[in-house]
């Protein structure tokens, strides 16, 4: 079971590796290391090394599993590449990978799987009625981990994902300048 649990963890890591390096530019370090960790979350990021929720590689939790690696691949372009205030701008590493992780979606299964999952992460956040934060607000302004999950990842990608169109080449060119700019 656990080999079998490594194994999906390293191909969905590779895949996740291989879409961003096509959105974003080359992945910049010469490993990728990933742990699992018995936490309450479901990853953490750091240069080069991701830690994964155990929760998330029980049989049967694939696509939980999926989710998770592609996120937290993508800090290695949205945090550990390119750093960001996690304080004081969460959205700015957080907002952006979970538009990445939206767009590792619908490069690997389409566009009906990718708008199933924005009505879960994106669209329901945005109907929610939450306190009067933004994904801008720093991170001591939210009282509840839901509440910052919602503004922060579930608003913030929807504020790039309604960029996407008014941006001349979409927001993958835009965030592949960004990280070729500002990288290091």
């Amino acid at each position: 079971r656990e080999e079998a649990a490594a194994r999906r963890m390293l191909r969905y890591a590779r895949q996740a590796l291989e879409t961003f390096q096509a959105l974003y530019g080359a992945y910049p370090y010469a490993s990728y290391t990933l742990c699992q960790a018995d936490f309450p979350f479901g990853g953490m990021e750091y240069a080069a090394f991701a830690l994964i929720g155990g929760d998330y590689l029980a049989e049967g939790r694939q696509d939980s599993l999926e989710l998770i690696l592609a996120h937290e691949t993508a800090h290695q372009w949205f945090y550990a590449l390119v750093g960001s205030d996690q304080w004081n701008q969460p959205w700015q590493d957080e907002a952006l990978c979970e538009y990445a992780m939206l767009r590792y979606v619908r490069a690997r299964y389409g566009q009906g799987s990718f708008e199933t999952l924005r009505h879960y992460r994106v669209d329901e956040p945005l109907r929610e009625a939450l306190p009067a934060l933004t994904p801008a607000s720093p991170l001591d302004y939210f009282s509840t981990l839901h509440d910052y999950t919602a503004v922060v990842y579930g608003r913030g990608a929807a504020l790039a994902l309604a960029l996407e169109e008014a941006l001349p080449g979409g927001v993958d060119a835009f965030l592949r300048a960004y990280v070729e700019k500002f990288a290091f």
